[in-house]
């Protein structure tokens, strides 16, 4: 009897925890839309790239696509069209707490082919933790059609060139009974690795990072990779400067928002400042950012007129 007792209490205990665990799962799922990550790949000419043909369901239930050729994109891709391609990183993918129809990326080129009364091609080449030599070669790959804009983040200057393995991405879907709870463990397993293996994060703005500590290797490492991006773009181009949260409200950003904006007006490149337009259309800063560098719903609006603006009609 006493035995039937210990066996009884045992299933109800696994059943309870079974219980919970598919009441979180649910949770993850409905409310993060966890368990069902974009997808990347392996690329050898410029590092990583998302599969294309996806269509998910993510965060705030924003809807994230990519199409055939591997661009963030609700607009169809039809051969002739006008094309615009945007590169650049995280800032220009959006992340996925974003829907696609929400990105700066696709309200620029709505806006392009209403003024314009035309069918265009919209590219949102943008990708996660991408550095100025993934950005470089992409370019290069996928090209640089009738307009390129480059969205270029400075502090991004710091990674120089990812690769998949660095990256908390997934190769495959997470087939799990309980994916979402799985993808939380495993994101979690990441950011505690890399807790572990080094003693505090990069500090952008620290002392070691400024430019007077640099050598003349360094210097003309970092030279390089901002020139060599910028030449594998054609004349149809415009290179817009990204303003960090810190940067716009102070007027100074992190080291590498300052190297690489010195970097531009000491070799004649011409290009936007965002934190320049942000302070000429009076935004209120504080109502534009997700993050301390990403931008939120409201930001993509602004950013997307800051460009449309720029855009000769």
């Amino acid at each position: 009897m006493k035995i039937k007792k210990i066996i009884s209490l045992i299933l109800s205990v696994i059943i309870l925890f079974v219980l919970i665990l598919f009441l979180v799962e649910l949770f993850l799922k409905k409310k993060y839309g966890l368990g069902n990550p974009i997808l990347y790949k392996a690329n050898p000419k410029y590092g990583y790239d998302v599969i294309p043909n996806q269509i998910k369901k993510r965060f705030n239930n924003s809807i994230i696509k990519i199409n055939e050729i591997g661009s963030r994109t609700n607009i169809n891709n039809i051969e002739g069209n006008f094309t615009i391609n945007f590169y650049g990183d995280s800032i220009v993918y959006g992340g996925s707490y974003i829907d696609n129809k929400e990105l700066f990326t696709e309200k620029v080129c709505i806006n392009y082919a209403a003024k314009n009364n035309s069918k265009i091609n919209c590219n949102n080449f943008g990708i996660n933790a991408y550095g100025y030599n993934n950005i470089k070669n992409k370019i290069k790959h996928k090209g640089t059609k009738d307009i390129t804009i480059l969205y270029l983040n400075g502090s991004g200057l710091i990674r120089n060139y990812s690769n998949l393995s660095s990256q908390p991405f997934f190769s495959d879907n997470l087939n799990s009974y309980f994916p979402a709870i799985e993808e939380v463990m495993l994101y979690y397993v990441y950011k505690t690795n890399l807790k572990r293996r080094y003693s505090s994060p990069f500090n952008l703005s620290s002392q070691f990072f400024k430019e007077e500590n640099f050598n003349f290797e360094t210097r003309k490492f970092y030279n390089q990779q901002i020139n060599d991006l910028i030449n594998s773009l054609n004349n149809k181009k415009i290179i817009f400067l990204h303003s960090s949260l810190k940067r716009s409200q102070n007027g100074v950003g992190d080291n590498f928002e300052e190297y690489v904006k010195k970097f531009l007006i000491q070799n004649d490149i011409t290009f936007i400042d965002i934190r320049k337009k942000l302070i000429e259309n009076s935004t209120d800063i504080n109502k534009i950012y997700h993050d301390g560098t990403h931008f939120n719903k409201h930001g993509h609006q602004i950013i997307s007129e800051i460009i449309t603006n720029e855009l000769n009609f």
